[in-house]
């Protein structure tokens, strides 16, 4: 009985270790997470909440090139790109959540040519995140 009982109890941790170690792992590679957790993995003092609990990317003052890094690992980024090709959309998320006047601009200008190609047809609804890379 005993035995049976410590053969039960060494599959039990056995079973615990492998689902905490290995498929937090997969996550980790998979990059599934929420929008909090990206934020925190990411410098903390580049947002703050808006006055509806909205992330609001503010990087004014900060260098072009850290800008660009992280403007890159941004939420806000994810949630632009999201709404493509609905451009109003984006327009509004580059409007409302994004601080900081090198990067806006970019970011505005970056669906306007979007857009024109879109509209065009020279684009494709996949082929928009590719502009929004610096």
């Amino acid at each position: 009985m005993f035995k049976g009982l410590i053969f039960l109890l060494i599959i039990g941790f056995s079973g615990a270790y492998f689902v905490k170690n290995f498929v937090g792992e997969i996550q980790e590679e998979t990059g599934v997470y929420s929008s909090a957790k990206k934020t925190a993995q990411i410098d903390q003092k580049y947002y703050r909440e808006n006055s509806i609990g909205e992330l609001v990317l503010d990087l004014e003052g900060t260098p072009d090139n850290e800008q660009a890094r992280v403007w890159d690992e941004s939420p806000v980024k994810s949630d632009i790109l999201a709404a493509a090709p609905d451009f109003e959309e984006m327009r509004y998320i580059a409007q409302e959540r994004l601080c900081g006047s090198p990067i806006k601009e970019r970011v505005k200008d970056a669906i306007l040519e979007a857009e024109n190609d879109f509209v065009s047809g020279e684009l494709k609804a996949e082929e928009i995140k590719k502009l929004f890379d610096f």
